[in-house]
């Protein structure tokens, strides 16, 4: 974001918000983008020995879209799949499932 911008957040937000608040919520930053924000995430876990299972790294994602109106230019917006990656999701998902239920026929 352009310096000016952040600076204008801001004073808006000291003034609103005298003696009450001293940080700036991030809400207002995104309320002023101009283009969509991807925010990434990545976490190293911290487990109990006992939880084995437990991944050492989980990653986080966070979407953020600006407001706009484009009424007069789209009615859809069309979105690219990795469809090789989508089925191999779908087809672990599928296998876990099919176990499950193996299982609960068993037991």
């Amino acid at each position: 974001m352009p310096p000016d911008v952040i600076a204008k957040i801001n004073e808006a937000f000291k003034q609103e918000n005298k003696g009450k608040r001293k940080s700036v919520p991030d809400r207002l930053y995104r309320q002023a983008r101009t283009r969509p924000l991807l925010l990434v995430h990545v976490i190293e876990a911290r487990t109990d020995a006992a939880d084995q299972d437990a991944p050492d790294i989980l990653v986080a994602l966070g979407l953020s879209f600006p407001q706009f109106n484009d009424t007069d230019v789209a009615k859809r917006v069309k979105y690219r799949v990795n469809l090789v990656e989508w089925k191999a999701i779908v087809e672990n998902e599928a296998d876990d499932d099919a176990g499950d239920e193996t299982e609960n026929d068993e037991g």
